[in-house]
């Protein structure tokens, strides 16, 4: 008997539908609750009604050896993702996806697990997995170890690409310590030490964020998956430079930009070229560092890193005191956002438009200000949150209005305090 209780529930969480919904005019809740824990066998009339009330064309195998042969091309496929990431080809593949008739539960859970994880690689406004996630999740209890440890790594991708980075630690840690129990192939174990390094890294946990980092660059290496072992090079670095180490931070960066540069791999070049950049800045050689940005702008990329490497042009601008040039490339980054007025890009939008208003005589100055100390607040991102707290203080003191000035000198501080985590005055 094939598992098609599994695809109709899968897919009515999934959808967000409920029993009720699904089974009004087609037969009964409780009959409809019999299908999909797979207790009955119901007619094909009656089947045929549920899947097009679902809106799926589901894929039968007809022979449990042809269903054993998908299955093992589709893992197949996983693995060469976790190698590569060849973003262009999951895509293709993940279009080609419906929903298979399996007779064995279990291959029907290792396909979703293993389709969800390549929707994370993907990473598109088509590829959230928060709602297979939940749809499979109902079955979890039947999972078996291998299963358990595709699923925490789902969980620890989705909360990671939705800013969750405390669940996405937890979750990666889950997965780890299933791995101890079983024998998975090589590049999955490198793939989650990559994803426990880029996940602690977010807490500054950076001694655990290099080991994971190199245990997995040692595999990438090992197997000349070039883009892989760029990617962990890049990790080392960022931990490196959070560390203050400065010369490591930039030797991993040049690591990296040869291996990019050998394999003719442009897809991060522009994320090294701007690391370099800040490498120059960190050394006060604001010239280069401009050169390196200027690079990176030309580099290939997509528009949120342009827009990052012309806000940190306008940076060191700004501290070599070049106000035309501060203005020339605000106007650059305001005119580009313009284009691409996507959510992720807004916080760079402030920071322009701001650095614009302080050069430049606007009239709703305090009103973009305030706005802007709400966005960062909102998206906790104190730091800057207190620093235009303080801007704003500055500017309403130098103007004699002391009240306004106290309020936001103020919040400044709260801000500050949250930034560093201090809850005490014991703290400081």
């Amino acid at each position: 008997m094939s598992c098609l209780g599994h695809v109709i529930k899968f897919e009515r969480i999934r959808q967000n539908i409920k029993q009720v919904q699904l089974s009004d005019g087609i037969c009964t809740p409780s009959y409809l609750s019999k299908i999909e824990s797979n207790s009955i066998v119901p007619s094909n009339e009656l089947i045929e009604e549920l899947i097009k009330k679902l809106n799926i064309i589901p894929r039968n195998f007809h022979s449990s050896l042809i269903e054993d042969e998908f299955l093992k091309k589709h893992k197949s496929i996983y693995l060469e993702a976790l190698k590569y990431k060849d973003k262009e080809k999951i895509g293709k593949y993940l279009e080609q996806n419906k929903q298979c008739l399996f007779s064995n539960p279990t291959n029907f859970y290792t396909y979703h697990l293993l389709l969800i994880r390549l929707k994370n690689m993907v990473k598109n406004n088509n590829s959230d997995t928060s709602t297979d996630l939940v749809a499979l999740s109902s079955f979890s209890k039947d999972f078996n170890t291998y299963q358990m440890f595709l699923y925490h790594s789902c969980l620890g991708f989705n909360n990671y690409y939705n800013g969750n980075y405390k669940l996405a630690v937890y979750e990666f840690d889950e997965a780890r310590k299933i791995v101890e129990l079983i024998d998975i192939d090589e590049c999955e174990t490198a793939d989650l030490f990559y994803s426990l390094a880029i996940t602690n890294l977010q807490f500054q946990k950076l001694i655990i964020s290099l080991e994971n980092a190199t245990k997995a660059n040692r595999f990438f290496q090992k197997n000349f998956l070039h883009f892989r072992a760029i990617e962990s090079y890049i990790i080392i670095a960022v931990a490196y430079k959070r560390s203050m180490n400065y010369e490591e931070y930039y030797q991993n960066l040049l690591l990296a930009q040869k291996i990019a540069i050998q394999s003719n791999i442009t897809a991060n070049l522009s994320i090294i070229l701007l690391n370099i950049a800040s490498y120059y800045s960190l050394k006060f050689d604001y010239e280069k560092s401009i050169t390196y940005y200027e690079e990176s702008l030309n580099t290939t990329g997509p528009v949120w890193l342009k827009l990052t490497s012309i806000y940190c042009i306008v940076l060191q601008y700004s501290m070599m005191k070049n106000t035309s040039k501060i203005l020339e490339w605000c106007d650059k980054g305001i005119e580009l956002y313009s284009s691409n007025p996507e959510e992720q890009n807004k916080e760079i939008w402030y920071h322009l438009k701001i650095h614009l208003a302080i050069h430049k005589d606007i009239n709703d100055f305090e009103k973009l200000v305030t706005d802007a100390i709400s966005y960062f607040a909102n998206a906790e991102d104190f730091r800057h949150a207190h620093k235009y707290a303080l801007l704003l203080g500055n500017h309403f003191n130098k103007k004699g209005k002391y009240k306004s000035a106290t309020l936001f000198f103020m919040q400044a501080n709260k801000y500050l305090a949250l930034k560093e985590k201090r809850l005490f005055l014991e703290d400081l």
